[in-house]
Parts: structure tokens; C-alpha cells; sequence
């Protein structure tokens, strides 16, 4: 239950009005006072739809940070919300539009249980602690915040972690230049965050910020000279690099190499950490202590995600059948390393060959010869019918499904089955391609290549010099065409035929190269016929047409990449190259040098993909317009920009008020400038890390640009 009690303890609201003296009520700021006003009719009203008409006026009040009218704020310790209406107002504020700081403070009232409301105290002295001295005791808190061990409640968790944020990140720096203040909010911390356990964990540690994480680390560091930090201290200490050292990789994957000595530097690595990095970090996982990847379930996570980190597991688990499953069901083609036992095992075999069929050739013999476990080799792939045994290769339901997944697996089926008319017509029917590998004698028989050609018309292609001129049987074909050659295995009357032509060109335009003479130097046929689907590439093929600046036009307007194809004349036409790079940017790689370097067609190619800076004319390169332009739609593209440019202040803003990380490719003069990397923190938080090291270690600087974060997402979110 919720009731005024917790939420003014929230807010650092007295809890009482009737005990409150005047001073009191001054030093309360309107903010406060407006959340009471804002939630006094929560409590009063009866109904969940009355609720949400009673709090648009008042929302719209917290948001303008209006002042309200605190005198008639009466004392509603005793009114309390109904679960029903709980409910609706937690729906209610994860919907509206709320400051993020004003929305964190409501979702801790909302989702306190009634021993909260009943004894708000400990919520009442964090509100209002301005050191460590005068933090609530964390037993107390954790209980009041239904946190304490055994228990779990993650809104509440992640609100707390918000607010102890807000609290306790000021006290930080100030305790730095004091060893036993500093170790006595260390201590704090960990208790809390840890929720009862003897130690914080990984997961609650990722909960907190960079700059909150940085601060503790800090802050932990400058605590242990004091004489009174025991080993919990520095197994905190060590906890919190290594969730910081994660943090960073999460952030950046292109950066992972580069913090590899920071990893070599991290302390009493535990199964907690290795199991996130072999889940996160996959690639670092053969970094980790020997005695750690000896453990399973940090191996199990680690091949889950990638199937080759089991050579790199500790001595024994290699062998290990569960460790092996998990390895061979991200990589079927690990079984080719494991042992006989295992090669031998028919569920991690079935869990290999269904991620990849190659892995059937590292399978015991038995096993190639088991119909069940070759069948779901060749539904993943019909190649794998060449390493089953020749039992199970003369089985006409496995040939038949390999055949279905892969048009030339019938050559690896049986004589028998080769030479069985009635299983090669019903398998025809259903994989037309096949007929190639099947008894030559089929390709004359008419009913057969019927079967065929309507299945997959390019088996047009091995049908007898007889049937390639029956016109039942090529316009089957030509109509079933998969490769765009069908109408070039018909006889060469009737590739002259214009019903035919005309059916093979409806169903893929490609093949008018193999159509008659009489066709491909028709000029209004082809307009007809062809366009607007036909690209360059067939035009080509149609001799004197291809010098028709009409159809190149109409093609590259459909298929940019096709200006590679057109003659030479073309790539100079500036109306030709921008209808290209207007439909793929990449058709510039195709035009003239001088249009490559035309201004006005390089910033149509910026602004439709900022990426392609890259591929503009050298001389455009250093333009500055054209650069502006790509980092604004596009920040990180400074990676591809000269280094004269990384460290160019304007541009560089640029790019990180676009993109915050684009700071880790500005010049080393830049990452040291206040101005630019406050922008990149005003986008992106975690791009502190690119900062130099003095901008890092400015306390004043980063906890300016910390505050001053907080109130951009305020005004943002507004």
C-alpha cells in the first residue's frame, strides 16, 4: 500500500504537517510541495478512472515546476491508496511524460510496501543526509525498501540505485580527501548494494552509471589506507574495476583489444565476472585465470555463445558432455575435435548436424547410418546425403528430402533409386533439378521432364534435343524459370516464337538475351515488354539499343548499380549519374572523375547515406560543407575522416553532439577540451571514458557536466 506518509518521505517532505514549523515549510521547495498536491487526490478519490481525471491539471503543474498552494495541504497519514488504484497510477506514470528525475521518485513511492508507509523513517533521513554520518543505517533501508536478502523487487531495486545516485554521488567527492569518511561511505555503499549478501554483485554493480561507477572506485581507493578496511573492501574494490572494465566493453566492441591491459590488470576474478565476460565478451573468455574456465558454469556460458571457446576451457570439461552439447549446438563442426565417446553420442551429433550438416562426416559410423539422425543433416543441407551410410543413402524418403534441399544431391543416392522410374517421377515433381543426376534414359521420357520443367524450368536445360523443341514443354519451362537461362535451352525455332518470348520475358526479363534476333533489335517490342523492369546489363545485349539514352535512363532510375554497364558516354551525363546515386549511392564507384568530384552530386550521395564521405571525389574530401553535413546525420563517421579533420574543434563538436562515442576518434588536443566533451557527455554519458585523463581526474569539471546532464534530459523530456 501507498499512503501520503511514504511519498512525502520520498520527497523529503516532513511527514506530518501538524509537527512542522513554519521554517520547515519555507525550506520545503515547490517542487516537494507540488507532488503533494499533485497526489492528494489520489488518496481521496474512489474510483481509478477519477484518478487519472483528478491528476492531468496537476502533472502538467509538477512539469512547469509551478509553485502550489501549500496551506491547504492537509495531513493524510490516514488516507491510503487501494491496490486497485495502485495499479492504475503505476500504469499511469511509466506512460506519462514526467521529468525522468520526478518519474524515479514517484515509481519508489508507488512500489513500497506497507512497511514503508508504516515506517518511512529511514526513506525520510536518506532524503535529507547531506554526509555520511547522517545516512540511514542500510539494514534498515533495505527492509523499509523490501530489498533485504532473499528478497527481490527489481522496480524498487532500480529506483534505489537512482536515488542513492542522487544522494550519495556529491557526498563522494567530498570524502575523497578523507580516508576514514571515505571508507565509511564505502562501507555504506557496499552494504546497501549488496542487499544482506557479503558482497555487492556484478549485476547490481551495472545498475549504476559510469561516472557513479568511476566515483566509487575512487572513492574505495582513496579509503584504504584507513585502518579499519577489511578484505570485503578490496573485494568490493576488485568487483567494481572489473564492472567497470565491462561497462567499457559494452559500450564499445571495436574497443576491446585496446582495453586488454586494463583486463590484465583486474584482481581476484571470481565465477560472477568470468561468467559475464564469457556471456558479454565472449572473445576475451581464453583471457580469463586457467582455474576460472575450469569452472563449468562459467564454461557453459561461454561456449553457449561461442561454440570454439571450449579449447579453452579448463582440463577435463572438454570432455564433459554437457559442456560439449552446448559447444556443438552454437558450432556444429566443434564434433570434429571432440572424443570417440562423444562423436558417438547421438543427441550431441543430432545438436551438431542441425546447426551444420558438414558435422555428419565427423559422426561415429553408427551414427551415419542412423535414418533419424541423417535426416536432420539433410534438412539442413541435402550435401550432407554423401557422408550417410549406404543404407541409409538407398532410403527414398532421406534421398528425397536431401534432394529437396539441394538440387544435385541425387548423385549421391543409390543405383537402385537412380534407376527407379516411378521414385524418380514422384521425386521430380517436387525437385525438378534433380533430373540432371537421375538415369539419362529419363531425359527423352515426356512424361518426366513434364514433371520436371513445371517444378524448376531449368531442368529444361538436360532434357533431349527432342523435347527442348515441344512447345508444351518449353512454355512450362520458361514460365517455372529459376535462373534466367530457361529460354535459352529451347530449340532455336522456338526461341522465334513471340507467345513464348513474351511468356519467358513476364516471368523474369533476363532472359530477352536468349530470345530471337528479330526481338532483341526490336526497339518498340522491348519498350514494351521490357520496360521499366529491365536494367543496362540486358540492354547490352541488344546491340545499336544500347546507345538509347532513353532506356539507360529509365534503367539506372531503377537500378543504380546498373550505370556499371552502360557504355562510357553515360558515366559523363550528369541527369544519367545523379538519376543513378539517387537510386544506390554506391553507382558513384561508376561515374566520370569529374562528376565523382561534382559538389552538388557528392552532397546528394552525403545526405542520402552519410557513410559514403568515403567515396566521394579525392577533392571533395576536404571539403568542410560536405563534412559538416555527413557528421550530423552521422557522428561516428569521424573514424573515416583525415586526422587534420580529427582535430578540427567545429567539426569535431559536430560529430559528438550527433554521437557522443565519436569523441574516441577526436585528436588527443580535443579530448582535453572542456567544450567539446561536454557535448559529447550532454549526448552521451559514457562517452567520459574517451576524455583525457586531467578532464577525467577534474572533479569539478565532471561533476558540473553531471548535474548539468540531468537538467538537459529534464528539459528534453519535457
Amino acid at each position: 500500500m501507498v499512503n501520503a506518509v511514504s511519498l512525502r518521505a520520498c520527497f523529503g517532505v516532513r511527514a506530518s504537517n501538524s509537527n512542522s514549523s513554519g521554517n520547515a515549510n519555507q525550506s520545503s521547495n515547490s517542487f516537494a510541495k507540488t507532488v503533494g498536491r499533485l497526489f492528494r487526490s489520489l488518496f481521496q478519490c474512489k474510483s481509478a478512472s477519477a484518478n487519472l481525471v483528478s491528476t492531468g491539471p496537476s502533472t502538467e503543474l509538477v512539469q512547469r515546476n509551478e509553485p502550489a498552494n501549500t496551506d491547504a495541504l492537509p495531513e493524510l497519514t490516514e488516507h491510503a491508496a487501494t491496490p486497485e488504484l495502485q495499479t492504475e497510477l503505476w500504469n499511469y506514470l511509466f506512460k506519462s511524460q514526467l521529468a525522468p528525475e520526478l518519474k524515479a521518485r514517484l515509481a519508489v513511492s508507488v512500489s513500497m510496501t506497507k512497511a514503508w508507509g508504516d515506517n518511512p523513517e529511514s526513506m525520510v533521513q536518506l532524503s535529507r543526509a547531506q554526509n555520511p554520518e547522517s545516512l540511514p543505517d542500510p539494514e534498515s533501508l533495505l527492509i523499509s525498501l523490501g530489498l533485504n536478502a532473499g528478497e527481490n523487487n527489481p522496480e524498487a531495486l532500480e529506483t534505489m540505485c537512482g536515488l542513492i545516485q542522487k544522494k550519495v554521488y556529491p557526498m563522494m567527492h567530498k570524502s575523497m580527501g578523507n580516508p576514514t569518511s571515505a571508507a565509511q561511505l564505502g562501507s555504506w555503499l557496499c552494504k546497501v548494494l549488496s542487499k544482506g549478501e557479503p558482497l555487492p554483485s556484478i549485476k547490481q554493480l551495472k545498475m549504476l552509471d559510469p561516472l557513479m561507477l568511476q566515483a566509487f572506485n575512487e572513492l574505495l581507493v582513496a579509503s584504504s589506507s584507513d585502518p579499519q578496511v577489511n578484505e570485503t573492501h578490496q573485494q568490493t574494490l576488485a568487483l567494481v574495476k572489473q564492472t567497470i572494465w565491462l561497462k567499457k566493453c559494452l559500450v564499445s566492441t571495436t574497443r576491446i583489444f585496446q582495453l586488454l591491459n586494463e583486463f590484465t590488470g583486474l584482481e581476484r576474478i571470481g565465477k560472477e565476472f568470468a561468467i559475464e565476460v564469457a556471456t558479454h565478451v565472449p572473445i576475451m573468455f581464453n583471457c580469463l585465470p586457467e582455474e576460472v574456465r575450469a569452472n563449468k558454469e562459467v564454461a557453459l556460458a561461454a561456449v553457449t555463445q561461442r561454440g570454439s571457446a571450449i579449447f579453452h576451457v579448463g582440463e577435463g570439461l572438454r570432455s564433459d558432455r554437457d559442456v560439449a552439447l552446448a559447444a556443438v549446438q552454437k558450432d556444429g563442426e566443434i564434433l570434429e575435435f571432440l572424443g570417440p565417446e562423444l562423436k558417438a553420442d547421438k543427441e550431441i551429433v543430432t545438436a551438431a548436424v542441425k546447426n551444420n550438416w558438414f558435422a555428419l562426416l565427423h559422426a561415429s559410423d553408427e551414427l551415419k547410418a542412423d535414418r533419424e539422425v541423417v535426416l536432420h543433416a539433410v534438412n539442413h543441407g541435402g550435401e550432407a546425403l554423401q557422408f550417410a551410410s549406404l543404407e541409409v543413402r538407398d532410403d527414398a524418403a532421406v534421398v528425397t528430402q536431401a534432394c529437396k534441399q539441394h538440387r544435385t544431391s541425387l548423385q549421391w543416392a543409390s543405383e537402385r533409386l537412380k534407376n527407379d522410374r516411378s521414385f524418380v517421377l514422384n521425386l521430380v515433381r517436387n525437385a525438378g533439378a534433380a533430373l540432371a543426376n537421375a538415369n539419362p534414359a529419363f531425359h527423352d521420357d515426356e512424361e518426366v521432364v513434364k514433371a520436371a520443367v513445371s517444378h524448376d524450368g531449368s531442368a529444361l536445360g538436360v532434357a533431349s534435343l527432342r523435347l527442348r523443341n515441344n512447345k508444351e514443354i518449353v512454355k512450362t519451362a520458361v514460365s517455372n524459370d529459376t535462373t534466367g537461362r530457361t529460354l535459352g535451352y529451347a530449340s532455336r525455332r522456338l526461341r522465334n516464337d513471340s507467345a513464348l518470348v513474351l511468356a519467358a520475358i513476364k516471368k523474369n526479363d533476363s532472359q530477352l538475351k536468349d530470345a530471337g534476333f528479330i526481338f532483341r533489335n526490336n526497339k518498340s517490342f522491348i519498350k514494351k515488354a521490357v520496360f521499366p523492369e529491365k536494367g543496362v546489363k540486358e540492354v547490352n545485349t541488344l546491340g545499336r539499343f544500347c546507345k538509347d539514352r532513353e532506356m539507360v535512363l529509365a534503367s539506372v532510375s531503377r537500378r543504380g548499380f546498373e550505370l556499371q554497364y552502360a557504355p562510357e558516354r553515360f558515366t559523363r551525363d550528369r541527369k544519367v549519374v545523379s538519376a543513378a546515386v539517387a537510386q544506390n549511392v554506391n553507382a558513384i564507384h561508376f561515374a566520370s572523375k569529374k562528376l565523382q568530384n561534382d559538389k552538388q552530386i557528392a552532397r546528394a550521395v552525403v545526405a542520402q547515406s552519410p557513410t559514403s564521405i568515403g567515396i566521394v571525389g579525392e577533392k571533395l574530401k576536404n571539403d568542410r560543407e560536405l563534412l559538416n553535413l555527413a557528421l550530423s546525420k552521422s557522428g561516428i563517421q569521424l573514424c573515416r575522416v583525415r586526422l587534420t579533420h580529427r582535430d578540427d574543434k567545429e567539426l569535431v563538436c559536430t560529430a559528438v553532439s550527433q554521437d557522443g562515442t565519436a569523441l574516441e576518434f577526436a585528436s588527443q588536443r580535443l579530448q582535453g577540451d572542456k567544450d567539446v566533451v561536454k557535448a559529447a557527455f550532454l549526448q552521451n554519458p559514457d562517452s567520459i571514458q574517451y576524455a583525457s585523463d586531467d578532464l577525467k581526474n577534474d572533479r569539478t569539471f565532471v561533476k558540473n557536466i553531471h548535474f548539468e546532464s540531468q537538467k538537459y534530459k529534464h528539459v528534453t523530456s519535457d
